[in-house]
């Protein structure tokens, strides 16, 4: 193996390791949650919020992550004032970005607030809309949405790419491609 050959290795072990670290972290991770959270409620979607109004971030995450969301705000304007102008209205400047539901669940007799970390545009889940959650009994914010699983199958499929890039590397690498 020449010196080229050997870096395109060491790079495909590398990403091939770091694809499937992040493989086994998402399905342990699922797992877990799934069998942590086994007390099925009912779930109303109390409003919808930003990114930006979630109470958890800091200041200088909630300054960026608004920055951001007012880029993609103009974007999204100029994209619906190109392709349908006679659909845009004065409210549409506050309602192109993505948004989560927050939900109200009763548990143990008590309210609790449960924020979705799923962010789309549009949001399919509308404020009023019930839904069947599994909570976690003795950790009410940790719950398992079975709706939800578009993230899980990105996360999985960016990992399973990323094993794929780094098994091409490797190829290359070992000169089986010549």
């Amino acid at each position: 193996m020449d010196e080229d050959n050997i870096v395109f290795f060491i790079f495909g072990v590398f990403f091939a390791g770091i694809g499937l670290l992040m493989l086994i972290a998402k399905i342990v991770g699922r797992v877990k949650t799934r069998s942590n959270c086994t007390e099925r409620v009912m779930a109303t979607c109390i409003r919808l919020e930003k990114m930006s109004d979630n109470p958890d971030l800091d200041p200088e995450e909630r300054a960026e992550i608004e920055q951001e969301e007012a880029e993609e705000r103009k974007v999204q304007i100029e994209i619906m004032a190109t392709s349908a102008p006679s659909r845009l209205s004065a409210d549409d400047s506050q309602q192109v970005h993505p948004l989560a539901p927050v939900y109200k669940i009763i548990i143990n007799g008590q309210q609790h607030e449960l924020r979705s970390t799923t962010y789309s545009f549009p949001c399919t889940t509308q404020v009023g809309d019930m839904r069947e959650l599994y909570v976690n009994p003795n950790k009410p914010s940790e719950y398992f949405d079975p709706k939800e699983q578009r993230m899980a199958l990105i996360e999985i499929l960016a990992a399973i790419g990323t094993i794929g890039m780094g098994v091409l590397f490797m190829v290359v690498g070992l000169g089986l491609l010549d």
